[in-house]
């Protein structure tokens, strides 16, 4: 997965999303690539041209701290809704907490989307800017899928599983 894991880094250092995503001491190449060894586990969907989701959980405790990216021409897909859904599903078979922290408060808003729920921010965590941090259950995502459901079949929202903040 390293050919991935490149190929993700070369798209996020030209977006400008590496500096967003990742704290300073991950953002050289060959240490990004270390980020992504076990004890974390990466799941990616790729197309043809790169990836287009990646997932990363690295044990914490009893959990697992959790990260999300999601390329923007598939960030209003249902595809990468239901990905990220039945890969949070099989991470809870697993772990009982996903734990995500995040100095962008868009990312922040994002992981609030599918039920996070937010604990607060700390102080000089990243790279000496306050960091937003969340937590998911089993339990909390299914509740925030009961609410989805609701709401499209309410018509509340017409796009109830846009993965972005804008």
């Amino acid at each position: 997965h390293d050919v991935v894991l490149a190929s993700w880094w070369t798209r996020l250092k030209q977006s400008g999303e590496l500096d967003s995503i990742f704290a300073e001491s991950v953002r050289p190449l060959s240490y990004f690539l270390q980020n992504f060894a076990s004890p974390t586990l990466l799941v990616f969907e790729t197309d043809d041209i790169e990836p287009w989701m990646m997932l990363w959980f690295s044990p914490l405790y009893s959990g697992a701290s959790v990260g999300l990216w999601v390329r923007q021409d598939h960030r209003r897909a249902r595809k990468s809704l239901d990905v990220v859904n039945r890969t949070f599903d099989a991470a809870f078979k697993t772990w009982p907490i996903l734990l995500a922290t995040t100095k962008d408060h868009s990312q922040d808003r994002l992981y609030r989307h599918f039920g996070f729920h937010a604990l607060g921010t700390i102080p000089k965590l990243f790279d000496g800017q306050e960091a937003f941090v969340s937590y998911l259950t089993a339990e909390l995502l299914q509740e925030r899928r009961q609410q989805h459901e609701h709401e499209r079949r309410q018509g509340e929202t017409a796009n109830s599983y846009v993965l972005t903040s804008a």
